[in-house]
């Protein structure tokens, strides 16, 4: 009897128990919402524009109604600078819905969009988009203008701002990354599985890659690659046709026993017509950035080559490994040449156990 007891409230005890083993962990605390100080620094938050709480007149220009939006352009903490169209103006931030708007973006973001910060972005190139749209009208210097909602081609990152180039007025410029959907982009680059999150550079030279053919061509023509090789000549530059049969050589002896590189030619020509006309006459093999998107291939451009040739080894990132001497010294192109074949016979050696 004592012992059929025994095993009845170890049977309890058991159950009794066994339900909390397998129990749900419960679900982790959402993080608390934004404080007005912590958006001070959290330019990521903010809303691209907010509705006003009451009306505001200024000489010169209409009212601005109660409920009426204006555009965000920079916030202290306690007060706002707000864009009124065509001007700027100080407003206290609790005669608007800025607070609620913020914390409205926040809680609706995963943990991981969440941490993508100015500061974090900035190290993250896998997430950058290729273009960006700005939320604001931005004005030049000839007195004309570049629309707010007008989609700009991210170059990359420079101090505080952001690089972006419109290919409409062939004009390149720095704008605050508030100033664009820079955030929301790269928020939307974050539900990508990581493998598919390919670095910026990369993905900057193949959008902006001459069409190969008539055929129609793959969306990601470099993806099998894990060199670019990027030559920099223009037409009439004699040095350039003295190397460019050299050029061919190795490209046609490497490619077919290292495949997994690819030439990619930038021109230094002044215009588009002589640029196809140094192509026409050198025949290059490979791949060609477009004349009109040089300066929508990441910061391909700006790779310091003041005495042409230039020659340089990039990874998908766009580290440069190798390049020759800007201004002619050692190592020349064809040393780079013959660097870069070892390193491409290194690659392709199998790992040693």
């Amino acid at each position: 009897m004592k012992s059929n007891l025994r095993i009845a409230l170890a049977l309890a005890a058991f159950l009794s128990v066994a339900p909390l083993a397998h129990a749900a962990q419960a679900p982790a605390p959402k993080p608390a919402a934004p404080t007005l100080a912590e958006l001070a620094n959290r330019s990521d938050l903010w809303p691209a524009r907010v509705a006003l709480r009451k009306e505001l007149r200024f000489q010169g220009t209409p009212p601005l109604r109660v409920g009426q939006e204006v555009g965000v352009q920079d916030f202290n903490g306690q007060s706002l600078v707000l864009d009124g169209g065509g001007f700027q103006f100080d407003l206290a931030v609790t005669e608007t819905d800025f607070l609620e708007r913020a914390r409205a973006l926040a809680a609706s973001l995963t943990p991981e969009q969440l941490a993508v910060t100015w500061t974090t972005l900035a190290q993250q190139p896998d997430l950058w988009p290729l273009r960006v749209k700005l939320n604001n009208a931005i004005g030049l210097q000839d007195g004309s203008e570049i629309k707010s909602g007008q989609e700009l081609a991210l170059r990359g990152f420079f101090g505080n701002e952001i690089s972006v180039y419109d290919r409409g007025t062939r004009i390149h410029f720095t704008v605050g990354p508030h100033d664009t959907d820079l955030f929301a982009a790269a928020r939307e680059r974050v539900k990508l599985p990581a493998k598919e999150r390919e670095p910026f550079f990369v993905r900057a030279v193949e959008a902006s890659l001459e069409p190969a053919g008539v055929a129609p061509t793959t969306e990601h023509p470099l993806a099998d690659d894990d060199f670019l090789l990027i030559y920099k000549a223009r037409k009439g530059c004699t040095r350039c046709a003295a190397f460019t049969p050299e050029l061919k050589e190795f490209y046609a002896r490497a490619k077919a026993q290292y495949p997994r590189f690819e030439l990619v030619f930038l021109s230094s020509d002044g215009n588009e017509a002589d640029a196809k006309a140094y192509l026409a006459e050198a025949k290059l093999p490979g791949r060609v950035i477009a004349f009109e998107r040089i300066l929508e291939a990441a910061d391909t451009a700006s790779l310091p080559c003041q005495l042409l040739p230039g020659i340089f080894v990039v990874d998908r990132t766009g580290k440069v490994l190798e390049q020759n001497h800007p201004n002619g010294g050692a190592p020349g192109a064809a040393d780079i040449l013959a660097k870069f074949e070892q390193r491409l016979k290194a690659a392709a050696k199998p790992a040693t156990k």
